[in-house]
């Protein structure tokens, strides 16, 4: 018998749960992190190590990389989990593969 209010899901060890989130597209994996308290900071694990940020041009991709540093900012214990932010403005992408110290400009 299952916990009550846990689906079959919810109740494998973490283990398992990333193993899984990691062969679902970002997007599921967004949807999937609302889904209940339990899965989201494993999902957050997923989500925050590989950042891709992209808009059609520079005027639209300030407030989503605002968001990103305000959110990683405010939970230090995400911002150690990213090891990777992609920036792509009207095709043209930036790389920053960089420790997230040097992305912020400061030790979180």
């Amino acid at each position: 018998m299952y916990p009550p209010g846990l689906s079959r899901f919810e109740i494998l060890p973490n283990e398992l749960k990333l193993l899984i989130i990691n062969h679902i597209d970002t997007r599921s994996q967004a949807f999937l992190a609302r889904v209940s308290k339990t899965i989201h900071p494993v999902v957050e694990e997923v989500l925050y190590k590989l950042v891709w940020i992209e808009k059609p041009n520079t005027t639209m991709i300030v407030f989503p990389i605002a968001s990103f540093v305000r959110t990683i900012l405010s939970r230090p214990d995400l911002a150690h989990k990213v090891k990777q932010v992609t920036v792509g403005v009207s095709g043209l992408q930036v790389y920053a593969n960089m420790d997230i110290e040097d992305l912020i400009g400061f030790n979180v």
